[in-house]
């Protein structure tokens, strides 16, 4: 089995991979910052939070589970367009 990199980050705790079908969802736990890359790896989306985050699932609604330090939230990109 052969790897390669999809694309160079630098995060300084990176963890928490989500595929949703189109875009991979992932956090920065340290850095307190949620990414979504899109499946070519070339449009990349940040938002930053107030506490650390680690993993996340798909909804049945708009927006992804995600699991904070202090609790559980849904977030939609949709409401809040990333940077």
């Amino acid at each position: 089995m052969d790897a390669t990199l999809f694309r160079e980050m630098t995060c300084q705790l990176g963890e928490g991979p989500l595929w949703d079908g189109d875009h991979l969802w992932f956090f920065d736990i340290l850095g307190r910052t949620m990414y979504r890359l899109n499946g070519l790896g070339d449009t990349l989306e940040s938002w930053e939070g107030e506490r650390m985050a680690s993993a996340a699932a798909m909804t049945t609604g708009p927006g992804i589970l995600e699991a904070t330090e202090s609790d559980l939230m849904i977030f939609d990109a949709a409401a809040q367009p990333g940077e």
